[in-house]
């Protein structure tokens, strides 16, 4: 099933889109904020953004659909309040979409249609090798990327996508070398940072592995990103009951 990641300040509105989104038959990530956002696409990889641009300073939106287009190939609409010159030359050197609101419903379907069909296009035609460099770019440098663009929308949630990477009842010392293992190090980085042995990192990967039911790091990589994703939706949810 295809992912859509809403983002937009006013529930209701985020409603609206959702509604649209769930006829079409996508499952649908709600974020109130930017800094949200970044945190369920780095474990949900949506394969579709629609971005309210919040007023004031757009450029974390524009961080946010740009390292969505390059970590997951996901198009992006922005929905805006107004339209100035200089953000629509921004979305268009983005390849995404426009919404005005108020937007009705049929505008919405097809604009959101068009775009899932583009992507579909785009992706179709750049061939087998474009897919396998974007799983590879996932897999490897979306959690930097997005933790990146975490730290400049709020610092004190610089952390947060790593985080929501966690297996219950790991052990401090597992969960240090999964935490590195995600933050793109390698085995002798790993054993270097930790200050032991290769052999230990692998014996410690070898354990981790039989706790989470994997055989491989990409299946472990597969499986925390499933498991944070049910994270960060319940931070979400809790944010939107208790905004700071």
């Amino acid at each position: 099933m295809l992912r859509a990641l809403v983002v937009d300040g006013d529930p209701r509105s985020a409603a609206h889109f959702g509604e649209t989104l769930d006829r079409m038959g996508l499952q649908i990530l709600t974020a109130r904020s930017i800094a949200e956002a970044v945190v369920l696409a780095a474990v949900a990889s949506p394969q579709l953004l629609v971005l309210t641009l919040p007023a004031g300073d757009p450029t974390p939106g524009f961080q946010l659909a740009a390292a969505s287009r390059d970590d997951f190939g996901a198009a992006s609409i922005f929905v805006l309040d107004r339209v100035d010159q200089p953000t629509l030359q921004q979305v268009a050197g983005l390849g995404a979409g426009v919404l005005c609101k108020p937007v009705h419903r049929e505008q919405l379907e097809a604009t959101f249609r068009l775009a899932l069909e583009q992507r579909h296009l785009d992706r179709r035609s750049a061939g087998d090798d474009f897919r396998a460099q974007a799983r590879l770019l996932h897999l490897e440098g979306a959690l930097l990327r997005i933790a990146d663009v975490v730290a400049h929308v709020d610092p004190r949630r610089a952390d947060r996508a790593v985080d929501l990477i966690r297996v219950p009842g790991m052990r401090p010392r597992e969960q240090e070398v999964v935490r590195l293992l995600l933050q793109h190090l390698r085995v002798p980085a790993i054993a270097r940072r930790l200050g032991i042995s290769q052999q230990a990192v692998r014996n410690i990967l070898k354990a981790v592995f039989k706790r989470v039911g994997v055989a491989s790091q990409q299946e472990l990589l597969d499986r925390l990103r499933t498991s944070a994703a049910r994270e960060a939706t319940a931070v979400a949810t809790n944010q939107e009951d208790h905004p700071d």
